[in-house]
């Protein structure tokens, strides 16, 4: 068995609480050992049923980010050809 790694202080602290306001029902939760997860255990499924509704949403949300580079290419190539007047420098 792995060494058990040192918990922090919010995980103890609530042990506490636990085993102070559930007297009685504590019993089971202090049998269980605290460790880290055990990342061996982790599986991915075969199949991932999505939603192309909340595909096209996320995108959507995500789309104005990568638009905005674009623009400013377009910006910085208006003030280097002199068709903007440079108002302000940033770097």
């Amino acid at each position: 068995m792995r060494d058990r790694m040192p918990l922090p202080h919010s995980v103890c602290h609530h042990h506490e609480f636990v085993k102070t306001s559930h007297r009685g029902s504590h019993e089971t939760c202090s049998t269980q050992v605290l460790t880290e997860p055990n990342l061996s255990l982790w599986h991915s499924p075969a199949e991932l049923t999505v939603q192309p509704k909340l595909v096209w949403k996320t995108f959507l949300d995500v789309v104005w980010f990568l638009a905005v580079l674009p623009i400013f290419e377009l910006l910085e190539h208006l003030h280097q050809a002199g068709y903007l007047p440079f108002l302000f420098r940033l770097y």
